[in-house]
């Protein structure tokens, strides 16, 4: 009996980003971003597909960690730089999630949703605790978002087989496959000093140590923010840090 994890995080839907503006790298906007996260339920049912033939995976568990819409309001520049107001990033971001769901229901016996915040998500332009909400943890974008699915799924009769966990806090722990997991956006750390290879490794980690500290020990920490993709062994020798 097998649980996997998936993680989600920094969907930044509403981002417009033009391919003069990167050079001719890559360009960005919330009609892509929606494509990238269906050619990502795409790969995973293929994943699935090939897997399933030699163990069986009962529970997919899905970790949202923020940044699911880019905001409006977060700085005044902002405005400038997206091509949907916040509440219709809100609203695509409540139907490609929803749907999400809804694929990954056809294929697992249980869908596992848990949420928090993140820094793009939150309502206003002064960051408040652990860089989220003015006025709470729960002042965001990505909690009334995932308010909202449960919702959907608790009236259309169809939370039998997914469970939600909206998380009323900056962080949250959870049980995956007997492992300790804990998991934040990655914004309630200072990470301007201590790079390494342009990426801030070592508050990273100190971060990752510190949780494990904090609760009495860890085997997984996972974070967003950074978009980059990572797994690392935690400094404790015990356990694995994914970004």
């Amino acid at each position: 009996h097998h649980s996997w994890l998936l993680v989600l995080s920094d969907w930044h839907i509403g981002q417009s980003t033009d391919m003069p503006s990167t050079g001719g790298i890559f360009e960005q906007s919330s009609e892509i971003a929606e494509a990238q996260i269906r050619q990502l339920w795409e790969r995973l049912a293929l994943i699935h597909a090939i897997t399933a033939r030699s163990i069986n995976v009962e529970e997919l568990v899905i970790l949202c960690l923020g940044d699911i819409v880019e905001g409006d309001g977060m700085r005044r520049s902002q405005a400038r730089k997206i091509d949907e107001l916040v509440t219709t990033q809100a609203l695509r971001a409540v139907d490609i999630l929803a749907w999400f769901i809804l694929q990954a229901q056809t294929r697992f016996k249980h869908v596992r949703v848990e949420t928090v915040g993140g820094n793009h998500d939150r309502v206003s332009e002064k960051p408040g605790d652990a860089g989220l909400g003015e006025y709470g943890y729960t002042d965001t974008w990505a909690f009334l978002v995932a308010a909202f699915i449960e919702k959907m799924f608790m009236f259309a009769h169809k939370a039998g087989r997914v469970t939600f966990k909206n998380n009323e806090s900056f962080y949250g722990k959870t049980l995956i496959a007997g492992l300790r997991t804990v998991y934040e956006h990655g914004c309630s750390f200072r990470t301007g000093s201590g790079a390494y290879g342009g990426i801030s490794w070592y508050p990273i980690v100190n971060a990752a140590r510190n949780y494990q500290d904090m609760l009495d020990g860890a085997d997984l920490v996972v974070f967003g923010h950074f978009h980059t993709g990572a797994v690392l062994p935690l400094s404790s020798g015990d356990g694995w840090h994914i970004m």
